[in-house]
């Protein structure tokens, strides 16, 4: 099972990667930590790679950060909070068909804020979009909690037969035949976001 975990340690917390320690040197000659990192935890099989974005607690002003997770053929992505607190927000785009879409004229699925950490979110194609905002940065005095683990998983289990209707991929059409199984389940298509 393919599990990864996004988190956000403390800017002092040591990883062991030295990508994790790559950093930058402005005019003013401050060395500053890049906001995300991904670490390869496991690269022992394509489908069991493991991958944690993280995420530091020091934050630039008006910042504005994309994690885009794009799932193979066949396959959806989902996403699950298991620490959430925001004073900020993150915004959720579910529906995607290419990760190139423009996200000003996408359909926001969801905006979070606040302490209480969303659904399980699950992609209705292959492309999940999370858009973390921070207006306030380094100045904010609560502490800033944002982890979970994102899984790129069959879309089998979503699609009951033979899809049908619309070309445009928008459609949630089936045709499920007696000839092909006997019983089967029926989940909406981003069950249970």
């Amino acid at each position: 099972e393919a599990i990864t975990d996004f988190k956000a340690p403390d800017i002092n917390d040591d990883v062991d990667n030295e990508e994790s320690d790559i950093r930058e040197q402005d005019n003013d000659n401050k060395i500053t930590r890049s906001p995300f990192v991904t670490i390869s935890i496991d690269d022992s099989n394509e489908i069991e790679d493991k991958e944690r974005a993280v995420h530091y607690h020091s934050l630039p002003d008006d910042i504005q950060c994309i994690y885009t997770f794009m799932a193979k053929p066949r396959e959806r992505v989902r996403l699950q909070f298991t620490s959430f607190q925001l004073a900020e927000y993150v915004d959720v785009y579910s529906e995607l068909e290419d990760p190139t879409e423009d996200l000003l004229s996408a359909n926001l699925d969801a905006r979070y804020c606040g302490t209480v950490a969303p659904n399980v979110r699950i992609s209705l194609h292959q492309v999940l979009v999370l858009v973390l905002h921070s207006r306030i940065g380094r100045r904010r005095g609560d502490p800033f909690v944002l982890a979970g683990t994102f899984e790129f998983i069959p879309e089998a289990q979503f699609v009951p037969g033979i899809p049908f209707g619309s070309s445009d991929g928008k459609g949630c059409a089936f045709i499920i035949e007696s000839s092909n199984r006997n019983q089967g389940t029926i989940l909406s298509p981003t069950y249970p976001g």
